[in-house]
């Protein structure tokens, strides 16, 4: 079946520091015209290695954040550039913060 939005942003929304950074990327894809939903198609507590380092990493500061995006926007010309006009800028105002 086809999803009916553009990029899943998957996290743990127990972890308070993973919960914020993810929200701040959602708002972030959101900016550039991307329909985002939080946690779908999959749970962001599932089976993964985000999972397992947020586990070996306990304690310590780690945001273990996926990115599930749809094919309709990878398979499309410039989706994958959409999603890194979003990402990019997000990840450099963390290496910033951090």
């Amino acid at each position: 079946a086809a999803r009916m939005f553009d990029v899943g942003v998957l996290y743990d929304s127990g972890a308070e520091f993973e919960a914020e950074l993810a929200e701040q990327l959602m708002f972030a894809l959101r900016s550039v015209g991307l329909s985002v939903r939080a946690n779908l198609p999959y749970s962001g507590t599932g089976p993964a290695i985000c999972t397992s380092l947020r586990n070996e990493l306990a304690g310590q500061r780690y945001a273990g954040i996926e990115l599930e995006v749809s094919h309709a926007v990878t398979h499309s010309t410039y989706g994958c550039a959409r999603v890194a006009s979003a990402v990019s800028p997000f990840l450099e105002r963390l290496r910033d913060a951090y």
